[in-house]
């Protein structure tokens, strides 16, 4: 299951949450371009995030924005397991 959290302006910080049946690279493209313009479903986005539950360590595989700090730890393990050390 693909998550996508996204907290804006006008909702007053409380988060909207998108969920996909799976990893869809057009889901992924929407975040992007979501993320490109600045703005989720016509609100400025504070920030916002994509897990990927499917997985065992439940990959935050896409930020965006200000996210939590435990958020950004999750999406830099992520990065490391998927693009591996580069100064190995």
């Amino acid at each position: 299951m693909l998550k996508w959290i996204a907290v804006c302006e006008d909702t007053h910080r409380n988060p909207i949450t998108t969920e996909k049946s799976d990893l869809e690279a057009s889901a992924l493209k929407v975040f992007d371009d979501a993320k490109a313009a600045g703005t989720f479903n016509g609100r400025r986005i504070v920030g916002m995030w994509m897990i990927d539950d499917a997985t065992d360590q439940a990959n935050v595989i896409r930020i965006c924005g200000s996210v939590p700090r435990e958020i950004i730890q999750r999406h830099k393990l992520y990065q490391e397991r998927t693009r591996g050390c580069g100064e190995c």
